[in-house]
């Protein structure tokens, strides 16, 4: 029982931890004037701060680190997991807040991208396998694994990107899909998926308070 306990500690802490962080990231972005501007396909009126991703970043990286701490099976199933984790999230956001504040072009950011894919793999996040709808399951060589990991962390992160444009649309689906993640993390079990999961959960619905329409930030 202590892992659903845990895991559930996982979900409040990241959400209580983006309910804080929100306002503080919503007054910095006025301030440095980090705002998204309205004008073409944009259905918001007036400049809506954004940097909400990096409250929702470091409400799920808060969460997954106390998990880390707190749980002893988490923290011995993931530690050899940890450094890919870290650093390739940290890639990411640095090219995210680069985007925000001045602007990247596209291969600036795809090259970002799959540089933290091969951290991830390299650190053990890999499609190893995939299910076989007719029963069991196809294993997968290291090239075509290579592929199809970077192909999955590069489609979906730019996938998130792209649905990011209506109100609550991005988190909204993130904290779905989450929630799936976390039945068959505890269905498998896989406590790695379970607490990453319950972190997401918990960062994209306190997220979502300030994100529903009208929006008051944008990731």
């Amino acid at each position: 029982m202590f892992i659903y306990r845990d895991i559930f500690l996982t979900f409040i802490i990241a959400l209580f931890a983006v309910l804080g962080l929100i306002p503080l990231m919503r007054r910095f972005a006025l301030k440095a004037r980090i705002l998204d501007m309205p004008g073409g396909r944009k259905i918001h009126t007036k400049p809506i701060p954004r940097l909400g991703g990096v409250a929702v970043y470091l409400a799920s990286m808060t969460a997954a680190y106390t998990a880390f701490y707190l749980n002893p099976v988490f923290r011995v199933e993931f530690a050899e997991y940890l450094p890919g984790f870290f650093i390739g999230g940290i890639i990411i956001i640095i090219i995210g807040l680069i985007d925000d504040i001045t602007g990247t072009g596209a291969p600036v950011k795809f090259t970002g991208q799959i540089l933290a894919a091969l951290l991830l793999f390299k650190y053990g996040f890999g499609v190893e396998f995939i299910t076989n709808p007719f029963g069991g399951v196809i294993q997968l060589g290291l090239p075509i694994s290579l592929l199809f990991t970077l192909f999955w962390i590069v489609g979906l992160t730019n996938a998130i990107n792209l649905i990011d444009g209506l109100d609550g649309l991005a988190a909204g689906l993130s904290a779905i899909a989450s929630v799936a993640l976390l039945g068959l993390g505890l269905f498998r079990p896989d406590v790695i998926t379970a607490f990453l999961a319950a972190a997401v959960i918990g960062s994209a619905l306190g997220f979502l308070r300030y994100n529903f329409y009208p929006a008051k930030i944008f990731l």
